[in-house]
């Protein structure tokens, strides 16, 4: 069986708080239900799409003490990579704690630095970009009381080639059989509850995350939505994908910070 929700013996669990636990249990109904699904869609020769099955989901959601921020942010991006039937927290937390994702260094990788800047600088109140330290200086108080967020990946199927190019053809089929007859997609949204969703580049599937609305697409780095569910409405700022090359104030931190002060003033 793929690895639903990180490993209940391992050191990582127990960094989650006791009420913390009960949402990685609703994670892990969800997860479970998700992956029966995906099953029931295997042709006869046990596939989806190309030789890809139910066991090579790669399920996701939040690093512990999340649930305690000042500010709650998810991060939702395309496709996992190389992780095939992995739960994503379970191999990301080690490799942050470690400063190395695969063989490259955190402060080299944009992806992954630009989301400890920004969450850096909302949970901390740090608005001024030169005074956010670097990744690996972060990378100590991940899980902490002092830093946390969540994330999840848009496709449960991971991407196991070796170019940078995203495989479009999986990410629609796992978006498509994800919210064709129950929207598991906004199911984990609703779980982790978050305060901020920070999108990268996912305008072209917000159909299938439900009711989003334009707000504002006034500034050409991030645009903002809100996604309307039957339990609350959340804000939704749509950015550049977090791997593009563009500098890291003025396309990432300096709009996405500034934007949110806009629309959740009540958070800063």
């Amino acid at each position: 069986m793929i690895n639903l929700i990180p490993d209940k013996n391992s050191d990582l669990f127990k960094m989650y708080t006791d009420f913390e636990k009960e949402k990685l249990a609703e994670l892990e109904k969800l997860f479970l239900d998700w992956y029966n699904f995906f099953k029931s869609n295997e042709s006869n020769n046990g596939t989806i799409i190309r030789d890809f099955s139910a066991n090579d989901m790669s399920f996701d959601g939040f690093y512990p003490n999340y649930f305690g921020q000042r500010i709650k942010i998810l991060y939702i991006a395309r496709e996992g990579r190389g992780i095939s039937g992995e739960n994503y927290i379970e191999i990301l937390f080690p490799a942050y704690k470690n400063n190395f994702i695969g063989n490259e260094h955190i402060n080299k990788h944009e992806f992954h630095r630009r989301i400890f800047y920004l969450t850096y600088g909302f949970l901390k109140k740090e608005y001024n970009f030169q005074l956010v330290p670097n990744a690996n200086d972060i990378s100590p108080i991940l899980g902490t009381k002092e830093f946390s967020f969540a994330f999840m990946n848009i496709s449960k199927f991971s991407n196991e080639n070796d170019s940078y190019q995203s495989d479009y053809e999986i990410i629609n089929k796992s978006v498509e059989l994800s919210s064709a007859k129950r929207n598991f997609i906004q199911e984990e949204i609703r779980i982790l509850d978050p305060d901020i969703i920070i999108t990268m580049n996912l305008y072209d599937y917000f159909a299938a995350i439900g009711n989003i609305k334009l707000i504002d697409n006034s500034n050409p780095a991030v645009h903002v939505f809100e996604l309307l569910t039957d339990e609350k409405k959340y804000l939704v700022l749509d950015s550049f994908h977090f791997s593009a090359i563009k500098t890291e104030k003025d396309f990432f931190f300096d709009p996405i910070i500034n934007v949110a002060k806009k629309y959740k003033s009540e958070l800063f």
